[in-house]
């Protein structure tokens, strides 16, 4: 049996710069590609992606699970990007038993 989570989820990373090095399968050496970093918060029906430099994605996990069509920029989902931005920040901020209150407080 799986149990899912009704509280958002945050999800970070730090990037990753070009100047790394990597072995293919081949055992070939090669640049690794450059990867900016991003946070994500995912709810039980939205993604949203935020990268540094701007660019942003979001997806209706509903409608598209293989999230293959951003809807970021879409004006009919600027409400939906404007809450799961705050959401995102909030997450991003919040800090030992404050952020357990918050995430407790969003699911009801």
């Amino acid at each position: 049996m799986s149990l899912r989570s009704l509280r958002p989820l945050l999800h970070e990373t730090g990037g990753q710069g070009a100047g790394g090095r990597h072995k293919s399968e081949e055992g070939a050496k090669g640049q690794q590609p450059k990867v900016p970093a991003w946070r994500a918060v995912r709810t039980t029906r939205w993604l949203f992606v935020d990268y540094e430099g701007g660019q942003r994605e979001l997806y209706d996990l509903k409608r598209d699970p293989d999230q293959l069509n951003s809807l970021s920029g879409d004006p009919r989902y600027r409400v939906r990007l404007r809450t799961l931005r705050r959401i995102l920040a909030d997450l991003s901020t919040c800090k030992g038993r404050a952020c357990q209150e918050w995430a407790d407080a969003s699911v009801r």
